[in-house]
């Protein structure tokens, strides 16, 4: 009897597993993705599982065969080379925001009193946090940024590399960084005092262009969702989660 409740248990989370909806989300869209899951549950009755990590890293799982329905990536580069690879549906995928880049400090001003932007030109940081320029989109475009303003990537001195966006702003919430490359999401998404951060021009960087794409051509919950991300209800809400 009770192996027999055993099997019942385990086909019972089988089926459910087999049910599941799981959208691959880069990490620095995960606040605003989980915002626009919950909206769409409440129109739909459908619960999405989202899992989120860094583009790169989500990518390389994809790649893998890892069982996904569609994925929300940080850069339009990462989707491209999933339709190439004949690992995403062709034709499905679509930009669905560009993102923006600040330069965030642990205080408004430092003991000289600089905020963001000096600090970064004047070298009067302790430690400049970057995201990984192989990683991330936006460690790449902190690194042309960094071109732009003090004429090479390479002469920052005391830099801290994160393996991700989410990690590097981790780095400048520990205190363990006074200085670093950040979102704009991950600001807004923790409320963060407007004083503390710069918006780097976006002639500095190449463009942000988030993306996303269809991975199961079977799943109707995963095109429902991809569907809905472009409506114009969530649009506003990637609008005011620091998109544009």
């Amino acid at each position: 009897m009770a192996r027999t409740t055993v099997m019942l248990v385990l086909m019972l989370f089988a089926a459910l597993a087999q049910g599941q909806t799981r959208i691959a989300v880069a990490s620095n869209f995960e606040a605003v993705a989980g915002q626009l899951a919950d909206r769409f549950f409440q129109e739909t009755d459908e619960r999405l599982t989202l899992v989120t990590g860094g583009s790169e890293s989500l990518s390389e799982q994809l790649r893998q065969e890892v069982g996904f329905d569609a994925f929300i990536g940080a850069d339009k580069g990462s989707v491209d080379a999933l339709v190439d690879a004949g690992m995403a549906v062709e034709g499905s995928e679509f930009v669905f925001a560009t993102g923006r880049l600040v330069l965030l400090a642990d205080k408004t001003e430092n003991d000289q009193g600089h905020g963001p932007e000096t600090m970064l030109r004047e070298e009067s940081y302790r430690s400049l946090a970057i995201p990984d320029d192989r990683q991330s989109a936006y460690g790449e475009a902190a690194a042309q940024a960094l071109d732009e303003m003090i004429g090479s990537r390479y002469r920052v001195r005391r830099e801290v590399k994160g393996e991700s966006a989410n990690q590097t702003f981790r780095f400048l919430n520990s205190g363990s960084v006074d200085l670093g490359f950040v979102p704009l999401s991950l600001v807004k998404a923790h409320d963060i005092d407007p004083g503390r951060y710069w918006l780097v021009p976006e002639n500095m960087h190449d463009p942000l262009e988030h993306a996303a794409v269809l991975l199961n051509p079977d799943s109707q919950v995963a095109k429902d969702f991809l569907q809905y991300m472009q409506s114009d209800e969530a649009r506003e809400l990637i609008r005011e989660g620091g998109y544009e």
